[in-house]
């Protein structure tokens, strides 16, 4: 009378008993189409059957195991939580059971399979459930299976770091070095993560010991095309670090090494188009505005580099277009973009009047909407074939001002630091 929270449990033909019970089986019900155009006619049937499933209560485990990641992890945690609200020595030694399965059956190939992004990702979850349980020996066992693959998840990395507590610091320094070598090429954000993770957990002597792991990184970050001479589409998708990936960089480098952070902001700031200090550097010095950072050199330096270019832009003044004349940043060169080119140039002219087919209208919009034209248009359906009205507008300058007022806040939080 139990309701227990079983799984979806995978079975073969081969284990009912008897083994021809699935042939004799009459459906309940049956539902017919027809054919139609190119579509063969289909059958859906019904079946109400009742089973009886028997297996021996020692091995409970082992088959809610063949169930799969998901769905044995998912028992996993449910242990957990009966282990925590009812202190029974006997849930937790179920509860380890099961994950020293995970990790001999799945954990692997889990890494061997799944790369990059995934929507749901069982190994936080499932090294959680480890610490929950406080097994040190699982624990190692979870931290050498990414040692031998690599991380390639950020959220894997917070949760392997989180982890790290329940082991000696040598072997975390060792397995984040074989670690990070496997994967600083295909995923430096995932490896950035771990080790920003690691330098805040650890005494600043323990940091320098992570000094192999972080120069292999340093190795493998974008911006000298050299590195990367002809990458690999899965590469070149990975090229571009966030400000929070620079930050983190810089301030974990630092943490394990002055030297070591210098040297890599003098290579960011020699490749611009990699790290342009306006859109990537300048958002990395505000993720870094702490007064507990003002004690690296490298971020320090960063952030008066920021400033710097703040007080360099700002001094510049802005002015609204003294005329109607627009920049023309169209990129097509047929006929009619021409003469939307003459349009916008024309210091006189406020508005144009392109009266064609949809196709040639459709194009003309297409254009002015992929180079942020300073044109708004409307289609005037009066008569055919209808007419597009595009009327220049002050965009462009408008959203320098937005942009002035977002750099007087900037310079204003990085100068309270």
């Amino acid at each position: 009378g139990s309701q227990p929270k079983l799984p979806t449990l995978p079975f073969k033909a081969e284990e009912f008993c008897p083994p021809e019970a699935f042939e004799k089986m009459e459906p309940e019900d049956i539902e017919f189409q027809e054919a139609t155009g190119n579509e063969g006619a289909s059958f859906e049937r019904t079946y109400h059957c009742a089973a009886l499933v028997l297996w021996p209560r020692s091995r409970y485990l082992a088959i809610i195991n063949q169930s799969g990641l998901t769905h044995a992890l998912l028992v996993l945690n449910d242990l957990c939580q009966q282990r925590e609200s009812s202190k029974k020595k006997s849930n937790k030694q179920d509860a380890l059971t099961l994950a020293s399965y995970i990790l001999r059956d799945w954990l692997p190939q889990y890494y061997v399979n799944s790369r990059g992004y995934q929507k749901n990702d069982p190994i936080p979850d499932f090294l959680d459930c480890l610490c929950r349980l406080e097994d040190s020996a699982l624990i190692k066992r979870a931290w050498l299976i990414a040692a031998e693959h690599g991380v390639y998840r950020k959220q894997d990395s917070k949760a392997l770091a989180k982890a790290s507590v329940y082991l000696p610091w040598t072997d975390i320094v060792d397995y984040t070095s074989k670690a990070i070598t496997l994967s600083a090429v295909e995923n430096p954000k995932a490896c950035i993560t771990l080790l920003i993770k690691l330098c805040r957990k650890q005494k600043p002597n323990d940091r320098r010991q992570l000094n192999t792991a972080a120069l292999v990184l340093f190795k493998s970050l974008p911006g000298d095309p050299q590195r990367y001479p002809e990458p690999k589409p899965w590469q070149q998708s990975r090229m571009t670090l966030t400000d929070s990936d620079i930050a983190n960089t810089i301030t974990s480098f630092s943490m394990i090494g002055i030297d070591l952070a210098e040297k890599t902001l003098d290579y960011m700031l020699a490749w611009p188009t990699s790290y342009n200090i306006g859109k990537v550097l300048l958002p990395a010095a505000l993720y870094t505005s702490s007064k507990d950072n003002n004690q690296w050199p490298a971020v320090v330096r960063l952030r008066k580099i920021a400033i710097t270019h703040l007080q360099i832009k700002l001094a510049k003044q802005l002015k609204p277009p003294a005329d109607l004349s627009r920049g023309n940043k169209l990129k097509c060169s047929c006929k009619d973009c021409k003469e939307l080119g003459r349009f916008l140039t024309n210091p006189d002219q406020s508005q144009w009047h392109f009266k064609a087919v949809e196709i040639r209208r459709k194009h003309v919009q297409q254009n002015i909407d992929g180079s942020k034209s300073d044109i708004d248009y409307i289609t005037d359906k009066k008569n055919r074939p209808y007419t597009l009205v595009c009327t220049k507008n002050q965009a462009s300058y408008q959203l320098l001002v937005k942009q002035s007022k977002n750099d007087k806040k900037s310079l204003t939080k990085l100068l309270a630091v």
